[in-house]
């Protein structure tokens, strides 16, 4: 029995809970059908951006996470199998649950036998020929393709078997779901008709290669390694480093996935020409990239859709008043996406514009692509101004992205400060900077366990501090000090920060209850994360659960604690997939009925504590604290969405006995009211 889950197989197993949304029949069709997208999107991801590194690892003498050779080996052997199970799953569930209930809505997914009728041949062929033709990358491949240049990009490509005279030849073509919609909207009298793009293709082959026979026409994809690699980041231009590698980056794979009725000669060739293994080669669907199903069109719409879950309004600040006289008053705790992010927005434009305001300082990391937060930091230079912004560039994937927000920016006057080479950046702050004749300068923080990105909260769950409490702002200037000037994290009055003093707290309160356990009191922690995976964490929550503690762990995605390492039975492994992408790390421990709460950028993982700079901040309010408290009673006692993870990582439904909970839904109450019959004031018992 292994002390600590692989991270790998427990992110697969997250995923594979994403899937089991995609079975669920109490959520709407259109919901299904987005989680079946999610699952896939998600999968592709884990093999562009993990399974390349894992693999790298062994084959070289740093083994990932303390493994040998071979257990790397069996990890992949395991991943392998687990993946072809998944795309199996997922292309069943399309197949015989999404389709036919479709249909049974008058909604058809047509396939390619349905578009060679002759009913839709001058449709289709006009939009092939006006459309999709701009956007098709057709290549013969000969013999001696080992010189071949061909780049290929992430999207669904066909791969044929051609033949001319008397000779057989390959070719390739894309399928540009980069470009243009997936689907395609058949002109069908009564009822709605839906075609892939990918059969519109199939159905012109002869067009685009006039002058073959077409023996074999099979979909594929090429699964890149995008993991980005950067050697000795702890030198030179890391900025120039970033931009190199990404103008450079090869076409290697992790895998390749394929139609799976695909004939020897194809799968042969594909292993040849992209150099992978048979361990490599991953069958599937005639369709590749199930992640564009989300774009399929609902044509009766809101019908089968998703249920929006109900928004409360934050009344302090509707009102049309100082957003900073308010915060000076109190600390103020938002709720994404229950809350609306304009909120934010209108912190952010009303320091742009506030003749008082001298100052702005804020940590950008995956930031929206038409960040109104950016074009208001851009606003406040132009009205005098000082903004630094540190712009976190070792965001994976969106490296090219960020590298253009930063330089618009420094055009406009922003002073940007890049990627620190030996730190990654992940903490979400800001510090407003207020200068008055008779306070002299005042300080004013907005701190989240989310990115800012306007886009993305809506559908993250995130929580967000606005606060001018000087405890607080006290630690963040001195963080950003650190960050901007090399100064030394000291006197970081009540903000923790990794590497200082972030583990040394939290592994102190973890003890504390362990004491207050052993003296007859009452000992609890909860634990609410992304990713539960450092191990000296982990250590002292088997530590604290065998000594007695009342432990609730609530990771959503990789979580390598292992239940059968507690005796007990004072220990649950929750995890939640629902409507909203839960988000926020919270910490909460009792302290003898003198609740203690953090709410943090950082997930309890390695990286996250040794490799980034991190905070955590407290709720200091008691109003504040018994609702967050409450919310968490409402994931703990989810019985529609929760799951518990066991020791084999697998994701077992809980029975509900009683009154229904589902966390997402009720926690508009909990934040709209104080009403004390929301929740129930106890915890479910351990099982």
């Amino acid at each position: 029995m292994e002390k600590y889950h692989n991270k790998e197989l427990s992110w697969l197993s997250f995923n594979h809970r994403v899937l089991m949304e995609a079975y669920d029949k109490t959520n709407s069709l259109y919901e299904r059908i987005k989680f079946l997208s999610i699952y896939d999107s998600n999968l592709e991801e884990f093999l562009r951006n993990k399974l390349g590194a894992l693999k790298r690892s062994a084959e070289i003498q740093n083994y990932a996470d303390g493994y040998s050779r071979d257990g790397v080996k069996k990890i992949l052997s395991k991943i392998q199998r687990i993946v072809v199970k998944g795309i199996e799953e997922s292309l069943r569930i399309l197949n015989e649950d999404i389709i036919a209930e479709l249909k049974s809505e008058n909604i058809f997914i047509l396939n390619q036998n349905d578009a060679r009728k002759d009913e839709y041949k001058n449709e289709l062929d006009s939009y092939f020929r006006s459309h999709i033709l701009t956007y098709l990358k057709p290549k013969v491949i000969l013999n001696n393709y080992e010189d071949d240049n061909y780049t290929f990009e992430n999207i669904p490509y066909l791969f044929l078997r051609l033949h001319k005279g008397d000779a057989d030849y390959f070719g390739i073509v894309n399928i540009p779901a980069n470009k243009l919609q997936r689907f395609y909207t058949l002109k069908c009298p009564n009822r709605y008709c839906y075609l892939f793009i990918d059969d519109i293709i199939r159905k012109n082959l002869d067009f685009v290669f006039k002058d073959y026979e077409i023996m074999e026409a099979i979909s594929f994809k090429f699964v890149q390694d995008e993991s980005l690699n950067i050697e000795d980041e702890f030198s030179g231009n890391l900025v120039e480093k970033v931009k190199n590698q990404l103008n450079t980056k090869k076409d290697t794979p992790t895998n390749i996935t394929y139609q799976s009725n695909a004939s020897e000669g194809a799968i042969k060739f594909l292993k040849k020409y992209f150099k992978v293994k048979s361990k490599d080669m991953v069958p599937g669907g005639v369709y590749q990239s199930l992640k564009d199903l989300v774009q399929l069109p609902n044509p009766v719409a809101p019908e089968l859709d998703w249920v929006p879950i109900k928004k409360v309004p934050y009344p302090v600040f509707e009102r049309n008043e100082c957003i900073f006289k308010k915060i000076d008053l109190n600390d103020h705790l938002l709720h994404f996406p229950y809350h609306s992010y304009k909120y934010v927005l209108r912190f952010f434009n009303e320091a742009s514009i506030n003749p008082e305001v001298k100052e702005i300082r804020v940590t950008l990391y995956r930031v929206g692509k038409n960040s109104a937060i950016a074009n208001a930091l851009i606003s406040a230079v132009q009205n005098g101004k000082k903004v630094i912004v540190f712009m976190e560039i070792k965001a994976r994937e969106d490296e090219a992205h960020y590298i253009y927000w930063a330089e618009e920016m420094e055009k406009a006057g922003v002073t940007v400060i890049y990627s620190m080479p030996e730190l990654k950046v992940h903490a979400k702050m800001v510090l407003v900077v207020k200068e008055t004749e008779t306070s002299g300068e005042e300080y004013y923080a907005y701190l989240s366990t989310g990115n800012f990105n306007e886009h993305t909260a809506k559908y993250y769950s995130d929580f967000g501090l606005l606060t001018s409490k000087k405890k607080l702002t006290k630690g963040v200037l001195k963080t950003f000090d650190h960050i901007y000037k090399k100064r030394p994290l000291v006197n970081l009055g009540e903000i923790l920060v990794t590497k200082i003093n972030l583990k040394k707290r939290f592994i102190r309160l973890i003890e504390n209850e362990m004491r207050f356990f052993a003296e007859g009191k009452p000992a609890q922690i909860i634990i609410k994360v992304n990713n539960l995976e450092e191990k000296d964490f982990i250590d002292k929550l088997y530590e604290a659960a065998n000594a007695g503690v009342e432990i609730y762990l609530l990771v959503r995605s990789i979580c390598c604690f292992n239940v059968r390492q507690v005796k007990s039975h004072n220990v649950r492994v929750i995890r939640i997939v629902d409507s909203y992408l839960e988000h926020a790390r919270v910490f909460y421990f009792r302290n003898q009925g003198k609740e203690i709460i953090y709410m943090s950028s950082a997930d309890l993982m390695q990286r996250n504590i040794d490799g980034r700079v991190e905070i955590a901040f407290p709720i200091l309010k008691k109003q504040l604290r018994k609702k967050v408290f409450r919310i968490l009673q409402l994931h703990i006692n989810d019985n529609q969405k929760a799951v518990e993870i066991d020791h084999k990582l697998r994701n077992i439904k809980i029975t509900s006995t009683g009154k229904d909970v589902r966390a997402q839904y009720q926690t508009p109450y909990v934040l709209e009211n104080n009403s004390e019959d929301i929740v129930n004031e106890t915890l479910i018992p351990m099982v």
